[in-house]
């Protein structure tokens, strides 16, 4: 199925499903294409209340199945939610074929949300959501000039609580439409595949002038819960900019992206950080997090050399760091776990942040309660024999999984695991 080159007079330049309806676009040789809502939401699609879309279609060929489309709002895709009790709007994306991640590519807004944009709606007596739940999925080479990957946003009359929610492979965190989780034909991503990234994406108006934005930008009343995710290459004055209500993020890599201002950036919400690899971006603020707010960091490492860590403007009770290795430590608190120095890789230079055995950072932090996953969905807390810090938890994205692996090891006798 090909839906190509359209113009919607306002939303939907290539689909819109609206009302108690719902939409699967799963199988190979689909896109969705070149169509434009120019004065509106979604120029690939827009999904209005209480309408509920599942994507995951490799596309076609090399092209993503939500591919060069533009609109004010959404170039990609749009999710809107109503102003009557019981309008919420939801998409998932997932993937069916592993070697094919579905994908959201080199779209554009004119406005906001180059990729994809979300639009709750807050008002008596509706508060109604409008939800992305994504896993295993790309959202790459997009552009706005806000939130040029995604954006999040809500319609008010007044009433305050939360409107969008964006959900990066977490399926727990307040959204029961993400709780119910993935089909069983879904699938994960072949190893070795780009997987789970956010990519390349620019914010710019339509002239390509660079705008004082965010590749992910999270409005008022709206939260982000990223899991397993990367960003990388994306040009902006932020990665993430967050406002009023929680943007948690873990398991996650930031690398080599660009920004003007600082690398992620939060308003009066909490922020988030756990078990993130942060390094090598250009960062042209003198900081690389700022945060009005509460701030959380544990279990990460930054490496920016040249930018200091933490800017945190709320009082000593909104800031909690536990276990960072970090390149600068005069703006982080001196407690137990928090150390200078800088984490050796296996191939920075060729984006492999896996630790490479002895580095810094592994066997690093007390073990953590429960199934927790890194980057590669591989468990946490496993004990390589090295010298254990404060316990056998590794920092930053990934967890080193045995102490011989094909990547940097001489000598094997064939039996280790990979």
């Amino acid at each position: 199925m090909t839906i190509l080159n359209n113009t919607a007079a306002n939303s939907g330049g290539g689909i819109r499903l609206t009302g108690s309806s719902y939409m699967s676009v799963l199988y190979d040789n689909t896109l969705i294409a070149l169509n434009h809502a120019p004065n509106g939401y979604g120029g690939g699609i827009n999904i209005v209340v209480p309408a509920h879309a599942d994507i995951a279609s490799p596309g076609t060929g090399s092209l993503g199945v939500v591919y060069a489309n533009d609109a004010l709002h959404g170039g990609g895709m749009a999710v809107t939610a109503g102003s009557s009790s019981g309008q919420d709007a939801h998409v998932h994306l997932y993937t069916v074929d592993p070697a094919r991640p579905v994908r959201v590519q080199q779209n554009f807004a004119s406005e906001n949300g180059g990729g994809i944009y979300a639009k709750g709606y807050q008002g008596f007596p509706a508060i109604n959501r409008a939800t992305v739940c994504a896993f295993d999925f790309r959202i790459d080479d997009n552009g706005a000039p806000d939130g040029s990957a995604i954006y999040a946003d809500y319609a008010t009359d007044g009433i305050e609580d939360a409107a969008s929610d964006i959900h990066l492979n977490h399926s727990i965190f307040d959204s029961p439409d993400c709780r119910a989780g993935l089909p069983a034909f879904a699938r994960r991503c072949a190893a070795g595949v780009p997987c789970n990234t956010i990519n390349d994406n620019v914010a710019g108006d339509a002239d390509g002038n660079a705008t004082l934005a965010a590749t992910i930008r999270i409005g008022r009343s709206s939260t982000l819960a990223g899991d397993r995710f990367v960003m990388q290459g994306n040009e902006g004055a932020y990665a993430i900019r967050s406002d009023d209500w929680p943007a948690c993020i873990s398991n996650c890599l930031l690398i080599d992206n660009d920004v003007t201002r600082q690398l992620l950036n939060s308003d009066s919400g909490l922020l988030e950080i756990n078990n993130c690899t942060i390094a090598n971006n250009v960062i042209l603020s003198t900081y690389t997090i700022h945060a009005e707010g509460p701030l959380t960091l544990t279990n990460s490492i930054i490496g920016e050399s040249g930018n200091l860590a933490l800017d945190c403007s709320g009082g000593p009770a909104d800031l909690q760091v536990d276990y960072v290795l970090s390149s600068d430590v005069s703006t982080l608190p001196a407690v137990e776990g928090v150390a200078l120095g800088h984490a050796t890789f296996i191939d920075a230079a060729h984006g492999d942040y896996h630790l490479q055995l002895n580095s810094l950072g592994v066997d690093y932090a007390p073990a953590i309660v429960g199934d927790d996953r890194d980057l590669d969905n591989f468990p946490h807390d496993q004990d390589v024999s090295v010298t254990n810090l404060w316990g056998v938890h590794d920092l930053g994205a990934y967890e080193r999984q045995h102490p011989c692996s094909s990547a940097d090891t001489v000598f094997r006798d064939g039996f280790e695991s990979p």
